[in-house]
């Protein structure tokens, strides 16, 4: 359980950073910042996160509970960060505002995890490493 949990989140860090640093590049070409797209944004990157963590686990030790702490860890963190940090800025309100789009993903994979497919490319390369 433990290999799944570290597992998730380095996957799902891994992707929140490369899908971040992408969606930074796309939206830094815009003169003005709105909030209901950055909100989308942040919703976006959470879904893929949690997606991402969950994939990369064994799929017949998935449970509701198990797909939340592999797959929702990292987007929750980002969420109270963002919350934590907004709320110090603007207020309580404009905090949770901020922080919420984040939680969509862990909404997400305890919803569907348990039927997303499994994704090891490491056994992949290791059962073609063998043949040879």
């Amino acid at each position: 359980m433990i290999r799944n949990l570290l597992l998730g989140w380095a996957a799902g860090l891994g992707s929140l950073i490369i899908a971040g640093a992408g969606m930074s590049a796309t939206l830094s070409g815009s003169a003005t910042t709105d909030p209901v797209r950055l909100s989308f944004a942040a919703m976006v990157l959470g879904c893929y996160a949690a997606l991402v963590g969950v994939i990369v686990t064994e799929r017949a030790d998935r449970t509701p509970l198990r797909c939340l702490l592999w797959g929702g860890g990292i987007p929750i963190l980002v969420g109270w960060l963002t919350t934590i940090v907004v709320t110090t800025d603007a207020g309580v309100v404009d905090g949770l505002l901020a922080g919420s789009p984040w939680l969509v993903g862990p909404l997400l994979v305890i919803l569907i995890g348990r039927r997303l497919p499994g994704f090891h490319p490491y056994r992949w390369i290791r059962a073609r490493l063998d043949n040879r």
